[in-house]
């Protein structure tokens, strides 16, 4: 999003040029390909596992995922939204440019315990209700918060037009949203939450202040 700061340090395109960025963000997600192969490796007995891990992993940050809803997030921003359709426009972007990411994450761990059917959908509920609800999460904050709090500019989705839930429906009903899809997350996942660490997880992440 060519913002100057993350977390309250300068960005890497800044520090060291949007080329080496580039080539940083590929370097890193080739390396955890390679780092999830060579585990795949060390353990044979159960290389069937970290296959299903690793394609969690790259349906969720690739095509169909999180490079799907970035190019439409960037579609927009330049081209304009649908009138007809901006809802389900912020939906698919949300649901792919950073649940996906999410969702896959979780599933990556679940594979490796070579779950049932229920348990991998449960998973995959709570992920992409978590990562939507942190989507917007991130929407409000950018519209409410300091960029002292946020370690980052806030601000710029309102002054660049970009289509977010504060921009359709506003704070307020846009924290009822985060509200619902917190609780939405927290029961998907309760039968497999055994300690309340997916719960308290959720929580955390719906009180966060940046």
């Amino acid at each position: 999003d060519n913002d100057e700061y993350r977390r309250g340090r300068k960005t890497t395109h800044v520090v060291y040029g949007e080329a080496m960025a580039i080539l940083a963000g590929d370097g890193l997600l080739t390396h955890a390909f390679a780092h999830m192969a060579a585990n795949a490796m060390r353990y044979p007995d159960k290389v069937a596992a970290h296959l299903r891990a690793i394609r969690a992993v790259a349906d969720a940050a690739g095509m169909e995922g999180m490079v799907a809803g970035q190019s439409l997030d960037v579609y927009c921003e330049k081209n304009g939204t649908d009138p007809a359709d901006e809802k389900g426009q912020l939906n698919y972007i949300h649901r792919n440019k950073t649940a996906a990411m999410i969702r896959g994450a979780l599933l990556a761990g679940a594979e490796l315990g070579d779950p049932d059917e229920a348990a991998r959908n449960a998973f995959a509920t709570y992920g992409e209700k978590l990562g939507v609800a942190f989507q917007v999460a991130d929407d409000i904050l950018d519209a409410v918060s300091t960029t002292e709090e946020m370690g980052k500019t806030v601000g710029k989705d309102a002054a660049e037009g970009k289509l977010t839930y504060v921009a359709l429906y506003g704070v307020e009903e846009s924290r009822i949203h985060l509200q619902t899809l917190t609780n939405d997350a927290i029961e998907a996942i309760r039968p497999f939450d055994k300690n309340g660490f997916f719960e308290q997880l959720a929580l955390d992440m719906l009180a966060r202040k940046h």
